[in-house]
């Protein structure tokens, strides 16, 4: 499978989002970079376990920031993270018991999974919080300005 590459487009907030992100794509490069060839189930699921644990840092640092600069979207947004988190619990609880060949089967499921993920997730929701973002970020600016200016 082709990894996936940090590219500017993907740009939230140029602070803590961008760095999940980033983070949550090596996650995920790791994942990819087995290319379908896994030793075991609990291999997959070692991922899919680290994967899980730094969304919910990373869905917590996004609701943050949505409350913080006035976001409008957060209840549809909290919802959509409470699916994918749902999805990637399912996704484990598939992975499991799995045994033989079809390991590999399911980890082709699995990464087809991460990478829309990722890219439906912030292309379709993510960049619904850039503006809100930007302006929060100018206005930190502005402030640090001012007392400097003081």
């Amino acid at each position: 499978m082709k990894l996936i590459e940090w590219d500017e487009r993907l740009s939230i907030d140029k602070g803590v989002i961008d760095e999940d992100h980033q983070k949550l794509i090596e996650i995920i490069n790791r994942f990819l970079k087995k290319d379908g060839k896994y030793e075991s189930a609990q291999e997959l699921v070692d991922i899919l376990d680290e994967l899980d644990a730094y969304t919910i840092e990373h869905f917590r640092n996004e609701e943050n920031l949505q409350r913080i600069s006035g976001f409008p979207d957060r209840e549809a947004h909290y919802n959509e993270h409470h699916r994918l988190t749902r999805t990637l619990e399912k996704l484990r609880e598939e992975v499991r018991p799995t045994g033989g060949s079809y390991v590999n089967v399911m980890g082709e499921k699995v990464g087809d999974f991460l990478r829309e993920w990722l890219f439906d997730h912030i292309f379709k929701s993510d960049m619904k919080m850039k503006p809100y973002a930007e302006k929060l970020r100018r206005a930190e600016e502005a402030a640090a300005q001012s007392a400097a200016a003081e």
